[in-house]
């Protein structure tokens, strides 16, 4: 697993323009170690190179705003 708070602050993308405006991922778990948890917490980890092109750099405060059904991530100011 990732660290929460990664330092890395180079870029190894290659591609400058972000064309997909959909991106799918799955909504894991919170690992609990070696027992488990009747009522695991979820998890949802975005990564990818578009992040950046997009305007989110490391160490960037965000505000996730809550919606049924739905999140927004925008870059806090």
């Amino acid at each position: 697993m990732t660290k929460a708070h990664s330092n890395l602050e180079t870029t190894t993308c290659k591609d400058s323009k972000v064309t997909i405006t959909e991106r799918f991922y799955t909504i894991g778990y919170v690992p609990t170690g070696w027992v488990k948890s009747p009522n695991p917490k979820p998890l949802l980890t975005i990564k990818g190179c578009w992040l950046e092109q997009l305007g989110f750099t490391t160490r960037q405060p965000v505000i996730v705003e809550i919606e049924y059904n739905k999140l927004i991530i925008e870059l806090a100011r």
